[in-house]
């Protein structure tokens, strides 16, 4: 089987065959884990959900998966209270969190494509940094690893399907947050990539997917903002309106349409409450524990708090 370009950045002979075990058996405990290790509850911040799908793309890329489909939690901002955003809202802070998405892929060669409003500034570790209109004039990836386009609407169907087109199957292409105005799978070109990591909201309930390959889970919405985590569904599932109020109403809860929320009497767990989407660190996203800084020392607590 021919490498991906992502792949083919490896050296050949620094990696064992026993790192190749390794990595194998890395992604088969990441598609059939335990059942307790499976998440019941959101992502309950913007970072956390970028990481996540960070992490579930590696996994995918890993397993030769090149055509792969993200969704970030998207329809709660601080600016709008206790309003969802609009969709034009949700894009454009896509266009925001896309780079910092990105950031797992630095030192591979990335083309960023953004369908809604550009960033306005330069990401100077970024190879190229185009709009769609700019991308389907050049559509051409060769010399790209990796390919990552960003929030594209129904409309813009032909100028991804182009630039798809003209990418070969060992240039890895992400769709980030794209075609949100669509059931998942239902736009063309859309329906050829693998879902990776999918966190969704519909009308009283939301679904999240946390890496290829796994199955689904399926959330309530009981107030505003809060979801309790209800079922979970086969890989092979796909999300819509009709078919999460299926599942859901299939465990023994009522949708009631005066408060457009689930009715529930089981005793469900706590899912949280929906994320901001906005992120909280507007520059630099950390993307691991050790560039944190260290923890203060707590001070030493007096026995009779004078002395």
């Amino acid at each position: 089987m021919k490498m991906t370009r992502i792949e083919a950045r490896l050296d050949a002979e620094s990696v064992s065959e026993e790192d190749i075990k390794n990595a194998k058996e890395l992604i088969h405990k990441w598609q059939n884990p335990p059942e307790e290790e499976y998440p019941t509850w959101l992502p309950q911040t913007i970072e956390y959900s970028v990481r996540c799908a960070q992490q579930a793309t590696a996994f995918a890329l890993m397993d030769s998966v090149t055509r792969i489909s993200v969704d970030l939690p998207l329809g709660r901002t601080r600016k709008d209270g206790l309003k969802w955003s609009t969709l034009e809202q949700c894009l454009h802070e896509s266009s925001v969190l896309a780079p910092h998405y990105c950031q797992a892929f630095k030192g591979a060669s990335i083309r960023l494509i953004l369908a809604a409003e550009p960033l306005g500034r330069s990401v100077e570790w970024l190879q190229s940094l185009q709009t769609l209109d700019e991308a389907a004039q050049n559509p051409s990836s060769d010399e790209f690893d990796i390919v990552i386009i960003a929030s594209a609407t129904r409309g813009d169907d032909e100028k991804v399907s182009k630039i798809v087109t003209e990418c070969s199957r060992d240039t890895a292409i992400v769709l980030f947050n794209c075609f949100l105005d669509a059931n998942l799978g239902e736009v063309s070109p859309s329906e050829q990539f693998t879902p990776v990591y999918i966190c969704r909201r519909y009308e009283g309930g939301a679904v999240l997917l946390l890496g290829h390959g796994r199955q689904w889970d399926c959330f309530a919405e009981l107030s505003i903002f809060e979801f309790e985590h209800v079922s979970r569904t086969s890989p092979e599932w796909r999300p819509s309106s009709q078919n999460l109020k299926t599942a859901l109403q299939a465990d023994g809860i009522t949708f009631d349409p005066l408060t457009r929320y689930y009715n529930s009497n089981l005793d469900l767990k706590s899912a949280g409450f929906w994320p901001f989407m906005i992120i909280c660190f507007s520059e630099v996203l950390p993307l691991d524990e050790s560039i944190l800084p260290e923890p203060k020392p707590k001070p030493t607590k007096k026995r009779f708090g004078f002395f």
